[in-house]
């Protein structure tokens, strides 16, 4: 998209469609999660994956020709002729992400039982995903040592296409999720915590809450989650074409920063999950002290100008 259009902005403008579209869905996706069967809601989205790929696909592969002869008439409907593919593709991909993250995410948390051991497996759960976010940059770097350390447009297209090939066998896994029930007895929760090692939570522990407080819980998360998104709109989308545009990094340098990147995650959730256990004043605190963190490193990116510093704040925030 960059090499066609010339500007951020363009590329602003089509990775938009993706969060648009989640934002949008976002309200009847929750409300579909409440209502429909997770597993029905899985099944419909790798249909709509697979759909997303295809478009994804089509546009990577016409891409460089598109570039080659984008003056002329011929060129004009050519460019119309990705932007339409790429814009389906990115709003497919809005739904697809938005629905498969919130049914999964319920289906697994409808899965773990409540104890000792709930904090411990959500922070496997995103440690995994972080690991496996890592696989494609690693394919990527592969395919370009094989190919040649350029960006030539046609080595980036082979370079990415494997993704979207592996694509239907990630479908596949989300037809093979089961219902186990919205809430899991408190004798099942029993006995897979006594597997675990862990301790049953009674069931009465939610009652003695404040019902004020509770209330306020999920205004407090649409919050965080609306600043986070907003800020990792504008900066974390861009950092590869800042690192390839303003520091001239290879493609093999690009996707080393970007598989070195979920890793980077992985361990940070880690460290997380163990501070937040020692933690005196609970959980809460010791995330607040790494979002804010993340912030100062972020800030610190502004003034550095060496790419050593910047690759070293990177992967720290």
């Amino acid at each position: 998209t960059f090499e066609l259009f010339g500007d951020n902005t363009s590329v602003g403008l089509l990775e938009s469609a993706a969060g648009v579209t989640a934002l949008v869905t976002a309200v009847p996706v929750g409300l579909a999660v409440d209502r429909v069967a997770r597993t029905r809601l899985l099944r419909i989205c790798a249909v709509v994956g697979l759909f997303a790929a295809a478009s994804g696909a089509a546009a990577v592969l016409v891409g460089p020709s598109v570039v080659a002869r984008r003056s002329g008439a011929e060129g004009t409907t050519s460019t119309r002729l990705f932007t339409e593919l790429m814009l389906g593709s990115m709003v497919l991909w809005g739904i697809f992400f938005n629905t498969t993250t919130s049914a999964s995410l319920a289906l697994f948390a409808d899965s773990v039982p409540r104890g000792s051991r709930r904090q411990e497996l959500f922070a496997v759960k995103s440690t995994v995903t972080m690991l496996a976010l890592a696989v494609g940059p690693l394919l990527v770097l592969i395919l370009t040592a094989v190919q040649g350390n350029d960006w030539d447009l046609r080595h980036m297209s082979y370079a990415l296409l494997p993704g979207f090939l592996l694509m239907p066998v990630m479908c596949w896994g989300l037809t093979c999720f089961e219902e186990i029930g919205a809430h899991p007895t408190d004798e099942l929760a029993t006995s897979l915590l006594a597997e675990s090692g862990g301790e049953a939570s009674s069931p009465t522990d939610g009652k003695r809450q404040s019902k004020r407080g509770a209330a306020a819980v999920p205004y407090l998360i649409l919050a965080f989650e609306l600043l986070t998104s907003v800020g990792a709109g504008m900066t974390v989308k861009f950092f590869s074409l800042w690192f390839k545009n303003d520091y001239k990094f290879s493609p093999i340098g690009l996707a080393t920063l970007q598989a070195a990147t979920p890793l980077a995650i992985a361990v940070a959730v880690q460290v997380l999950h163990r501070v937040a256990r020692i933690c005196p004043a609970g959980p809460v605190p010791a995330i607040l002290g790494f979002w804010f963190t993340s912030i100062v490193l972020l800030l610190a990116m502004v003034w550095v100008k060496d790419w050593r510093g910047l690759v070293f704040f990177h992967l720290l925030r």
